[in-house]
């Protein structure tokens, strides 16, 4: 009998030690959980520390009133408060943002009652997606962001970007990866409002630890003063919010469509044929053109730039960036591309991306294409640069660029050298 209850009471103590253990196992799991952060974002350096500050930031709630075309119940703030919500900013001509709504309208659909969904499509190619919409391959809730107000708020570049809001109201997680969207909305949605608001300490110490990671010469993303964001020269971002810049171009485009946004992967690492210019390259406006020796619109689109360059040769920049082979009948090495310039020289920059980086990341479809950038490096318009629309847009980004505005006035307006 001892023996037996010295067995049950070593069996009691035995149980209680391995819950005991297991307790302790799962708090140093939860706090290995909390002190990093499992979800991958997308972008390089620069934008993650932004991404990471609009994670210390509720979410623009307002915002929400200025979209149009509600496909479904409108989301006013009263809605929203103690939901999670999944919002995408998405493009109709963009394959990969297309891909995601079906995955968007399964979770609406599963989990409607505690997640609000909604797919935000941005400023234009709205009457396209009004097409997809009616056709029934579009089974989430929809809104068209007409005025570009709310993703420009949250950052979007090029679609697609998924936003999750927690019940507290805060952006928790900006442009995630969607390869983890399901696996962050399943740990929201098991938080209350209490321990959402209890996660805010951490995202600010992330978003220190990331910035202590750039390059002095990069400033607070939230501050507009990093370099190429607008404040060279003194000109502050809301001087370039409220320029008057060109419309952008509403024709189908042959390319994804990223006018009033920055490049979708920044330039660098293409080879310059001549000679690399002494000046930062946003210190201009800058038009890159994509185009081939074998493609004829784009010899006269060439013409074009060149006119171009000549007219406004301390303002602009023109890139052309060669290097679009169309297979086996039409090569495009850098040695036809020398070959060529030799033949047709060209005040403007000649550049090759044999990675065609920049240009995949552009999807284009078709050449000639160019974009025009303002000296924040955003793209203010996009198209055929044989359009006739092409030169009053590049006239006007030029007229109305704030840092080219107060380099004239400090000039005095100076005329060019032919007179």
């Amino acid at each position: 009998m001892v023996d037996a209850g010295g067995d049950k009471e070593t069996g009691v103590i035995a149980g209680w030690t391995m819950r005991w253990m297991l307790c302790v196992l799962c708090l140093l799991g939860s706090v290995a959980l909390g002190g990093r952060d499992p979800y991958r974002r997308l972008g390089g350096d620069e934008r993650l520390a932004t991404l990471a500050a609009l994670e210390t930031k509720p979410f623009p709630v307002d915002l929400l009133a200025s979209l149009d075309g509600w496909t479904d119940e409108p989301i006013t703030p009263e809605r929203l408060e103690g939901h999670v919500m999944v919002l995408m900013g998405w493009a109709n001509d963009d394959p990969r943002s297309v891909r995601l709504l079906p995955r968007l309208a399964r979770l609406h659909r599963e989990r409607g009652d505690e997640v609000l969904v909604l797919a935000v499509h941005q400023r234009d190619g709205w009457d396209a997606a009004l097409d997809r919409i009616g056709a029934g391959r579009v089974r989430c809730p929809a809104a068209h962001d007409a005025e570009g107000a709310l993703l420009e708020a949250l950052h979007a570049d090029a679609s697609p970007n998924v936003y999750l809001v927690d019940r507290a109201g805060m952006i928790r997680v900006a442009d995630i990866d969607p390869r983890d969207m399901l696996k962050a909305v399943g740990r929201l949605v098991r938080e209350t409002p209490k321990q959402a608001r209890a996660d805010l300490g951490r995202r600010v110490e992330r978003l220190a630890e990331i910035r202590k990671l750039l390059p002095e010469k990069t400033a607070d993303p939230e501050s507009g003063d990093a370099a190429g964001d607008g404040a060279a020269g003194g000109v502050s971002p809301g001087a370039y919010k409220s320029a008057p810049w060109p419309d952008p171009n509403l024709d189908r485009l042959s390319a994804l469509n990223v006018q009033g946004h920055k490049l979708p992967v920044p330039l660098g690492g293409e080879k310059w044929l001549t000679p690399e210019p002494d000046t930062p390259i946003h210190s201009r406006v800058v038009v890159i053109d994509f185009w081939a020796t074998w493609c004829r619109p784009c010899l006269r689109a060439g013409e074009r730039l060149d006119e171009s360059q000549k007219k406004y040769k301390d303002d602009l920049l023109v890139m052309k960036i060669a290097g679009q082979s169309a297979g086996e009948k039409y090569p495009e090495d850098e040695a036809a591309i020398r070959a060529f310039l030799r033949d047709h020289p060209s005040p403007c920059a000649e550049l090759i991306d044999p990675s065609q980086k920049l240009f995949s990341a552009l999807k284009i479809r078709g050449i000639p294409h160019c974009l025009i950038l303002s000296t924040d490096g955003v793209v203010r318009w996009q198209g055929n640069p044989l359009s006739p629309r092409f030169p009053k847009a590049l006239e006007q980004t030029i007229r109305a660029d704030p840092l080219l505005a107060a380099r004239r006035t400090g000039a005095g307006e100076a005329p060019d050298d032919d007179g």
